[in-house]
């Protein structure tokens, strides 16, 4: 049978010789014992290992103390009927002048033995030491010659010049503290044993577990500071608490260069405290893609608050929202179709950002830059975000992948039911009927994916709406920048609600900053957006389509020429363009202006 290992720490000599005489008497207990005031026993139990021990035996206001500041049980030697009725009989026997002083707890069993013995002696409670001291002096100055009562008051006694007796425990009471160390030790050794079991396995798991309180404190980890992904993203985690919480998150992603972990939560309720713990499986994390053509992302409140204030600026955009709000938690998949520039993929984000999906992933496919040997991977490895579940997916410019790849995509929909298993996004570059008719949309695929289609109209059909739109961009290059453009003056207004704007929203967000960088008054004149349209003018490409190359030309204007009628082929879709020309997208543009 397992040894009880037991400190005694007495407040006075005879209690810690007893001690040692009564635990010979129980074969389960080791023990050791210390004989120490009370401010010395809190600092000896702070100062030494005390988990070496299973209970501390003390007594009286000692006892009380330890209690608070002892990580481990305190029983505490009860003053018995017994070592009451001793000191009475003392007092009665050999005093003429005696008090009783004492705790409330005391005195009442003093009293009540007073009145069996049907004797009246005065009896004062006291509540800490320096109200001790105050009564003790007291009743000293009115002729009393002797106190009885517990440490506390004998020591105060003592230091008065005054006659003491302290009621002293008896070994009945010793051997009853014991006794209660024994049944305490008996009944939780079961869960003391789990404990030990449970606390082992989760040690030696390769299950990395963190667990914090609701003010982001670690309430308990089983992490060295050499294991990813915890110590090296412990801010990104901290803002998950949160939402844990709430409730509302269960699993993300934790994403490097190289690798992304998934980590799960859960609230612990663990005798009415909350806590939120993450889980970190190593043999769930996954080597990334590209990151320019797969992309994992999660809800960022603050981004979604700046997209609404830029929605905010358009009906057309907030008529969408509202026309597809009730679609946001449904299981259909939402195609979204626009012409290249026109804000898919933010109107994209807008959606997963305002579902109940939120609480997953958003997952980004490009379309235009994924490689054929990228999407082998997104379609038959396991560890393709493809094979999880309750993801939001979405796939950029889908018309922009080969048909042989569309047709595989096809295929992974039908056999692993990915539309019932995650939120599907998608969105392409034109018009879905005219996609299907040149052959650069699958058919079978579009109709898998059109649960509801979402059109976002160019800009130009928008040019009623340019000034607040314009004034939303101009405040958000203000906040960035140092500048201080107020708006526009009427006719520079007109000249931008007069233009094609065959880029859209992207188009319209460069021009802007350019005009408001180049500007050094208040108000964007004519002459400045004449300028900057006349550096980006894409408004007669769609004729220039319809001329030859002229090779008379020099290289700069040639390589324009170029540019401007692949730009057209591709319906103007500036990735496609400059994947089919072999060059960036940032290199495209400059040459356009040279």
């Amino acid at each position: 049978m397992s040894k009880i290992r037991v400190l005694i720490i007495a407040p006075y000599e005879g209690l810690g010789s007893l001690c040692k005489t009564v635990v010979n008497k129980h074969s389960r207990i080791t023990s050791d014992t210390k004989v120490l005031a009370l401010d010395e026993a809190i600092g000896y139990i702070k100062m030494i290992d005390i988990t070496a021990y299973d209970f501390i035996v003390s007594r009286g206001v000692t006892g009380e103390m330890l209690e608070k500041v002892s990580p481990i049980p305190v029983i505490n030697i009860e003053t018995s009927g017994t070592d009451i009725l001793r000191a009475i009989q003392l007092a009665e026997n050999t005093l003429s002048q005696y008090a009783f002083v004492g705790y409330k707890d005391l005195v009442a069993h003093i009293k009540t033995y007073c009145v069996l013995l049907q004797i009246n002696p005065d009896i004062y409670i006291i509540e800490n030491p320096e109200h001790a001291s105050n009564i003790i002096t007291k009743i000293k100055e009115e002729g009393c010659r002797f106190i009885i009562g517990d440490g506390i008051a004998v020591d105060i006694a003592k230091s008065l010049g005054m006659g003491n007796i302290l009621i002293t425990s008896g070994p009945e009471s010793i051997n009853a503290a014991f006794r209660i160390c024994e049944s305490i030790y008996d009944a939780t050794r079961k869960v003391r044993s789990l404990y030990e079991f449970l606390k082992i396995t989760v040690e030696s798991s390769e299950m990395q577990i963190a667990v914090f309180d609701e003010d982001g404190a670690i309430a308990y980890s089983n992490i060295s500071t050499e294991n990813e992904p915890v110590p090296q993203y412990i801010d990104k985690i901290k803002k998950k608490i949160p939402g844990v919480f709430r409730n509302e998150v269960k699993r993300f992603y934790l994403n490097n260069q190289e690798y992304r972990h998934l980590i799960s939560t859960r609230l612990l309720d663990i005798s009415g405290n909350k806590f939120a713990a993450f889980y970190h499986d190593p043999h769930q994390t996954k080597l990334h893609m590209n990151k320019e053509h797969f992309k994992v992302e999660e809800f960022d409140q603050t981004r979604l608050n700046m997209i609404m204030a830029q929605y905010n600026s358009s009906d057309r955009m907030l008529t969408i929202l509202d026309n597809i709000k009730n679609m946001y938690n449904s299981a259909l998949p939402i195609m979204i179709q626009g012409e290249c520039g026109t804000g898919k993929d933010t109107l994209a984000y807008t959606i997963y950002a305002s579902s109940s999906y939120r609480n997953k992933s958003l997952i980004t496919i490009d379309c235009d830059s994924v490689s054929e040997q990228d999407w082998k991977y997104l379609l038959d490895s396991e560890s393709s975000p493809l094979f999880e579940n309750n993801n939001t997916i979405y796939i950029s410019n889908i018309s922009a992948m080969t048909m042989p790849s569309q047709q595989k995509l096809y295929n992974h929909f039908q056999q692993t039911s990915l539309a019932s298993r995650n939120k599907i996004i998608t969105s392409c570059d034109g018009n879905l009927v005219n996609l299907i008719k040149s052959n650069k949309l699958l058919f079978e695929l579009y109709k898998v994916l059109n649960g509801i289609v979402v059109n976002i109209p160019p800009i130009r059909e928008r040019a009623d709406e340019l000034p607040s739109i314009v004034a939303c961009y101009i405040n958000e290059v203000n906040q960035l920048m140092p500048t201080q453009v107020i708006g526009f003056e009427t006719e520079a207004m007109e000249l931008m609600q007069k233009y094609q704007w065959p880029l859209n929203i992207d188009q319209l967000k460069q021009v802007v900053r350019e005009v408001v960088v180049s500007t050094s008054t208040s108000f964007v004149t004519a002459d400045q957006v004449r300028s900057v349209l006349s550096q980006s003018d894409f408004t007669d490409m769609r004729a220039a389509e319809e001329q030859s190359i002229n090779l008379n030309n020099n290289l700069v204007e040639i390589t324009k020429d170029v540019i401007s009628a692949v730009l057209k082929e591709e319906n103007m879709n500036q990735s496609k363009a400059a994947k089919r020309l072999g060059i960036s997208r940032s290199t495209m543009w400059r040459k356009l202006k040279e």
